[in-house]
């Protein structure tokens, strides 16, 4: 047996009873040394969220016994509202992040040639609002070489008036953790790997088995089949197509999808969309990269509304689906899946600051065995499955249970499982450690997108006279007004009510009509 064999073959081992007690007494002894080897492999230790510019919120995942250098403000960092994508190094000490727009780096500034990922229309209009990709459309990669790493990442194209997303291209940027007095620098970056529109944007990731490699994945529009690349000390090669698997898509699938592999032993991958009532489920052989066994599981919603997240338990047992208002557990090693499908719990009603429904969302398994559960709306908690390997309710859902310092917006970070094949998939004695930074940007505006209002705030200054502008998309202004005397937090209210639905730009200029700051405003 190989050592590096994962947490699920050591629960099946224990369950299997024919064998002696000897062969049996060393299969326990082989799982206690995993349980023990969970010295690395960090790489998912730090955690960023963020909402509109606001306010940066970093969780720490660490032994009790570690304290790791906060900062103390935060001078410049981006938004991540969709894309939400990073990495730390073996120890756990963030490296780099990404928004799909720029990179930034452990000193939350932008890396050097970091700018303009994902160039093209979607780049130009969107960034400034903080997202240019797809939920899972972008993931991190350490490198062969130490402090060296990868990201592969999609762009996304709209068409019919937004509501259709799809994917342009695949890429794949690199960056020299040792260049730029070791703060970094993009090497290369938004190198194509697929230059069409022929794939979705939901990425997929997971550990060649011969635990060096890396398998990427992704899912073919309108067709049934899946394209694969592997990651081989840091060359890239495919694309490989495998056709004729899964469920033929007769309508453009949704960017925000969902691509998962098994953290336990990366055998299992799931896939779900946003526009369908069911789950995918493969088996995957880490070696070939070969999908095969398709099956599907279907859930329920008590709305239409199907969004929501998936997330393996640790031992890949139980499977969890959340729409907005439900979330089900579904047992994969049970002989008839469907029918071992239970309702875990329903949307309670809290409301974030008193406003913001708290819907039940995107999932994340944490490094400290627990799985974290957001939704899009801005958010003072976070909903924890705090025993996602015991079945049924016996898993411990407890929504807003985290409670957050300051409010975010968005989805969860997305990893892929960096400990598959080397240490254990998690650590429940981990504790978890939330901080909050004001962003040093010096206009925000939320929320954005906004409907009703739109709250405009000069941050970081007692600047009194300037003026405030609102432009359309043909440069039309529509308002101007002198911002002399804001209130105590430097906050204006401005009523959007009269305005159509589009992308709108809001300036602030000094007392010479200079323009000093410009920002983009969604309303919708």
């Amino acid at each position: 047996m190989n050592i590096f064999e994962n947490l699920t073959s050591c629960r099946k081992s224990k369950g299997y009873s024919g064998k002696g007690s000897l062969q049996i007494a060393a299969t326990l002894l082989f799982c206690g040394w995993i349980s023990s080897s969970y010295s690395q492999g960090m790489n998912d230790h730090t955690w960023l969220m963020s909402e509109y510019g606001r306010n940066l919120i970093v969780i720490d995942f660490e032994k009790s016994s570690q304290k790791k250098i906060r900062i103390d403000s935060v001078i410049r960092s981006i938004t991540m509202i969709y894309t939400n994508a990073m990495i730390s190094d073996e120890e756990g000490n963030l490296k780099y992040y990404t928004n799909g727009c720029e990179i930034e780096g452990s000193d939350y500034d932008l890396v050097l040639n970091g700018d303009n990922i994902n160039p093209g229309l979607i780049h130009k209009h969107n960034c400034v609002l903080g997202y240019n990709a797809g939920e899972t459309s972008a993931l991190f990669l350490p490198g062969a070489e130490e402090d060296n790493y990868h990201l592969i990442h999609t762009s996304l194209v709209y068409t019919d008036n937004f509501t259709n997303i799809f994917s342009d291209a695949c890429r794949h940027t690199f960056i020299d953790g040792r260049q730029n007095s070791g703060k970094g620098q993009v090497i290369f970056k938004n190198r194509a790997l697929i230059t069409d529109t022929s794939t979705t944007g939901d990425l997929g990731v997971v550990r060649h088995k011969n635990g060096a490699d890396w398998w990427i994945i992704l899912k073919s529009l309108v067709k049934n089949e899946y394209v694969r690349f592997l990651l081989r000390q840091d060359s890239i090669y495919g694309p490989f197509v495998q056709t004729n698997i899964g469920d033929s898509i007769h309508r453009y699938d949704n960017g925000n999808s969902i691509l998962l592999f098994d953290p336990s032993n990366g055998e299992t991958m799931v896939r779900r969309s946003q526009i369908h009532d069911s789950i995918s489920v493969f088996d995957f052989d880490r070696n070939t990269g070969i999908l095969s066994h398709h099956r599907r599981i279907r859930f329920r919603d008590s709305t239409t509304v199907r969004d929501g997240g998936v997330c393996f338990s640790p031992s890949g047992r139980f499977l969890y689906v959340s729409t907005y208002y439900d979330l089900y557990q579904y047992d994969l090693w049970a002989s008839d899946v469907q029918g071992s499908e239970e309702h875990i719990g329903h949307y309670d009603g809290y409301k974030s600051k008193g406003f913001f429904p708290a819907w039940l969302g995107r999932m994340q398994l944490g490094p400290d065995c627990k799985i974290y559960m957001n939704c899009r709306n801005s958010m003072d908690a976070l909903h924890v499955i705090h025993r996602p390997d015991e079945k049924g309710k016996a898993c411990d859902l407890r929504q807003h249970d985290l409670k957050l310092p300051s409010t975010h917006a968005g989805t969860v970070p997305f990893f892929p499982e960096y400990r598959l094949g080397h240490y254990r998939v998690c650590d429940s004695s981990l504790v978890i450690s939330v901080q909050s930074y004001p962003i040093g940007s010096s206009i925000s505006i939320y929320p954005n997108p906004a409907t009703d209002y739109a709250i405009v705030r000069l941050n970081n200054t007692n600047e009194r006279d300037v003026w405030i502008s609102l432009y359309n998309n043909t440069g039309q202004c529509l308002f101007k007004s002198k911002y002399y005397e804001p209130s105590a937090n430097n906050e204006l209210l401005l009523d959007t009510r009269s305005y159509p639905a589009g992308i709108y730009m809001i300036e602030i200029s000094d007392q010479n009509h200079e323009v000093q700051f410009r920002k983009k405003l969604l309303i919708e």
